[in-house]
């Protein structure tokens, strides 16, 4: 079995943050006071509010240029632009995202990354010619966010499993 570097590393990151540190709740008193946290969150909120309004340069302004995502069983995808060709292809395809839905599970940060795990809810529609289908995807997603030299937080690594898959 081929595992990817990438997803590799990423994979024993997100581990070495969680078992080293004790586990931090979402709503921590002081959490409402970290500004760090508030815009990792309100950074969140663009990505689902993009995606709600399929607005692909929305989407992308939350990542870093080199950012990669690993979604599920897919081979991972590294690079703002191969992230632009992955979701937004330019051959007539349209997705339509009926629902995204997240819920905070867990927000670790360590130095300058801030690691959030999310459960997430996706309803969408995919069509193409006369091809047609759509899903509702429940599933859990981490994100690594990783502090910028101008001070602000961009979505460094992405990865999402779904738990549940329900063919509409």
């Amino acid at each position: 079995m081929y595992v990817s570097r990438i997803t590799l590393v990423s994979v024993l990151f997100c581990f070495g943050i969680f078992s080293c540190t004790p586990p931090e709740t979402p709503l921590d008193k002081d959490e409402a006071a970290n500004p760090e946290r508030m815009a990792v969150l309100e950074l969140q909120k663009e990505y689902e509010e993009g995606w709600l309004a399929m607005d692909e340069a929305k989407i992308l302004a939350v990542f870093e240029e080199d950012a990669s995502i690993q979604p599920g069983t897919l081979n991972p995808v590294q690079g703002k632009e191969n992230l632009r060709a992955f979701w937004f292809p330019n051959d007539s395809s349209v997705t339509e995202i009926l629902a995204f839905r997240t819920n905070l599970l867990t927000l670790k940060m360590v130095e300058n990354h801030l690691v959030t795990t999310h459960e997430t809810y996706l309803d969408w529609n995919y069509t193409k010619d006369s091809l047609h289908f759509g899903n509702i995807q429940k599933g859990v997603s981490t994100t690594i966010f990783r502090k910028q030299e101008d001070e602000s937080w961009k979505m460094w690594k992405k990865i999402w499993t779904d738990t549940e898959i329900t063919k509409k």
